[in-house]
């Protein structure tokens, strides 16, 4: 859907509030794109706020490295210091 000067140009759907009520409606704005959703029935609530925040601060958690006598997680068959754990 194209807006000129608040005028909908090209437009495929028009929901209407009846059919809005009914289900799961959002409007999001990212990297100068818009982006209409709408999901019939409403199968959750929708808080991107939320969502962001969660993402910011979510840590990033480093994988525990094998103990030297531990398989290889390659796949390899062999003992973690006789694979990548050669320093």
């Amino acid at each position: 859907m194209r807006v000129t000067e608040g005028v909908l140009n090209d437009t495929d759907v028009l929901i209407g509030m009846d059919i809005i009520s009914r289900g799961d409606f959002s409007v999001t704005a990212s990297q100068g794109k818009t982006k209409f959703s709408f999901q019939l029935p409403s199968t959750h609530d929708i808080d991107y706020v939320k969502e962001y925040n969660q993402k910011m601060h979510t840590p990033i958690v480093k994988e525990k490295e094998p103990e030297r006598n531990e398989l290889c997680p390659c796949g390899s068959g062999k003992k973690y210091k006789h694979c990548h754990g050669k320093k």
